[in-house]
């Protein structure tokens, strides 16, 4: 990969958020071309290199990886990229999206790693607030014996994408920071958690596997009062529970994944300040059927997502029920590389890329 450019939005940049010389050539001289040429920042870079080179069409390519590469060569992804994209540890977790998701998501994590190396930090000198976890523990041996009373939920975090969810003290500040943004399992605009500690490292390591020397990815653990999660029960549309392989849990997915209105009588999971479901793999579709192959399986049992509302109502509920400040842990090198050589089939004989 190029060497960091001092000036971040440069042909350079492209090339070191992963498009091939070729094509960071076409994507720059279109840039320059650009008719709004004095309206252009960091934002604007971002969105035209992660728009201008997939065009409209976007490709659902399931299991067929030779048509995955096909189409991440049509964008101009280096070799070397596509192959963190393809790395096959990952091919479960990478099959819940589509391949254009993954060239956005992968050239995004690059760009904002990039940009967030070159931001003056703040520095406090105030001690940290308090916090529900014992600082000393492993998030392993949390994960493990809980909290009393408390739901432990955790979450994979890119520090650049995350920027200002923490405070200087390390409590939550805005959780618009971490919403997800695009169609997913369960409406965008939602914070997504896990509740098994296995799952989040998979999202994490995935993430660190697409991303450069400079990517920072956290694991956010928050604990929740049970009380305040029994106390949805008491409202309307507050707790919601939907789990594959129901049909309704496969029609509401496949409608929030293709951006289709929701069913009447699905509204409230949409509604829900809290659903609790299943998460999906492959575009799901009523031609399909509702099997094995459609739900994302992390250590031998179903994968199952927290979605907290993302309303600023639902933002509001969340900061408030997070017991105190969240536990950080830094997914560092050598956790991805231990985490590799535990879960990686050894028969791939792929080495790690980090």
């Amino acid at each position: 990969m190029p060497d960091i450019p001092p000036i971040v939005i440069s042909k350079t940049t492209l090339e070191c958020v992963g498009f091939s010389a070729d094509k960071a050539t076409a994507v720059w001289n279109a840039w320059t071309d650009h008719p709004q040429a004095t309206d252009k920042g960091n934002k604007s870079f971002l969105y035209f290199m992660t728009v201008w080179p997939y065009g409209s069409h976007c490709p659902f390519l399931e299991h067929d990886d030779e048509k995955w590469r096909q189409a991440m060569t049509a964008f101009g992804l280096s070799t070397d990229v596509q192959d963190k994209i393809m790395h096959p540890a990952f091919r479960e977790l990478r099959l819940t999206r589509s391949c254009t998701h993954w060239c956005r998501d992968t050239v995004e994590i690059r760009f904002k790693a990039l940009r967030y190396t070159q931001k003056p930090r703040e520095h406090s000198r105030r001690a940290p607030a308090p916090s529900i976890f014992d600082k000393s523990e492993s998030l392993t041996h949390i994960a493990a014996r809980g909290i009393s009373d408390h739901t432990i939920l955790f979450k994979d975090i890119d520090e650049a994408r995350a920027d200002g969810f923490l405070d200087t003290q390390g409590c939550v500040q805005h959780i618009s920071r971490i919403l997800h943004s695009s169609p997913s399992d369960f409406s965008s605009d939602r914070v997504y958690f896990h509740p098994e500690l296995a799952t989040v490292q998979c999202y994490a390591g995935y993430a660190k596997q697409r991303g450069t020397d400079e990517t920072n990815i956290m694991i956010v653990c928050i604990a929740i009062p049970n009380a305040v999660l029994q106390g949805l029960l008491l409202t309307d549309c507050g707790l919601q529970r939907l789990y594959w392989p129901s049909e309704a849990w496969q029609e509401f997915v496949d409608c929030n994944r293709t951006r289709q209105t929701v069913p009447l009588e699905l509204c409230r999971y949409q509604l829900a300040t809290l659903l609790i479901g299943s998460t999906a793999k492959y575009r799901l579709t009523c031609h399909r059927g509702v099997t094995e192959d459609t739900v994302l399986v992390m250590d031998g049992r179903p994968a199952v997502r927290y979605v907290f509302d993302g309303s600023d109502d639902g933002q509001d509920f969340l900061e408030k029920s997070i017991a105190q400040r969240p536990y950080i842990y830094h997914f560092t090198n050598g956790d991805w590389n231990t985490w590799l050589a535990e879960f990686e089939p050894r028969e791939s004989g792929v080495q790690s890329a980090v």
